[in-house]
């Protein structure tokens, strides 16, 4: 195995996308690059007033159905790129704008994500880990593995992710932003125990309701490309995504802190 999914927007390969979840057709705009750096990118938007869409105010792109090999045990390598615009609303509710869902045997409480890309109310970006408290129990565990870091509004930021699915202490995840290694957790439990697959989900995701005195929230993207464990590092994975960038030395790792 190689590529199991390539939805590089900019490569013209949004088709290859096949579930949506939105409560308005209209919060996704394929558009050139604001910036002028990715050509051809998705504008994702959730408004205020959005009909719910799976019991909560989301405007996503879930890569579902193209990866079923995303199990328990797997290793799996994502590259995306993520652009919040400078006027980004802040206050009220936190906004989720890239997750890794997992898919519950059914009967399970109410449950973080194994994976999550959120901005708080204090417009920091928190990069969250979710898992079991035990083999016995579905409640999760949250963990925010990278607590409260610069969001940078109005400027790309390009990620990449390895994760091995594991719910016990024998995962692994690491995660490069613009080519530099910004976490690295070995022996970590990375999803739950009761799950068929794990799969990634982009675009705007709100729990609750939206302010009213927020008019609604962006978020730009260049959609998803995902390999397995035939790749064991960094400038491998990405040469095989078709790009010459290779990994850049990392200058400062970020800090882990409990969930808040």
């Amino acid at each position: 195995m190689t590529i199991v999914f390539n939805g590089d927007i900019p490569s013209g390969n949004y088709g290859n996308y096949t579930t949506f979840e939105t409560g308005n057709a209209a919060g996704f705009t394929l558009m050139p690059d604001p910036l002028g750096l990715k050509g051809t990118v998705l504008r994702t938007r959730l408004d205020y007033g959005d009909a719910l869409a799976g019991g909560s105010h989301r405007t996503e792109i879930s890569v579902y159905t193209e990866d079923p090999g995303s199990v328990i045990g797997a290793t799996r390598w994502y590259r995306f790129s993520t652009m919040l615009p400078v006027d980004w609303q802040i206050g009220g509710n936190w906004a989720t704008y890239f997750q890794i869902h997992d898919t519950p045997d059914g009967g399970d409480p109410a449950r973080h994500p194994p994976v999550e890309w959120t901005i708080h109310e204090d417009g920091l970006l928190y990069i969250g880990v979710n898992h079991p408290v035990s083999g016995a129990n579905d409640d999760d565990v949250l963990v925010d593995v990278a607590a409260g870091i610069d969001a940078r509004f109005g400027k790309w930021d390009d990620w990449v992710i390895q994760v091995v699915w594991q719910w016990q202490a024998t995962g692994l995840f690491r995660v490069w932003r613009n080519r530099r290694k910004i976490l690295e957790l070995p022996n970590f439990a990375t999803c739950y125990q009761d799950v068929g697959r794990n799969y990634p989900k982009f675009g705007m995701y709100v729990p609750f309701d939206l302010s009213p005195a927020i008019p609604g929230r962006v978020a730009y993207h260049t959609g998803i490309v995902i390999g397995d464990n035939a790749y064991s590092t960094f400038n491998g994975f990405m040469a095989a995504t078709g790009s010459s960038v290779t990994e850049l030395e990392m200058v400062t790792a970020v800090k882990v802190g409990a969930h808040e």
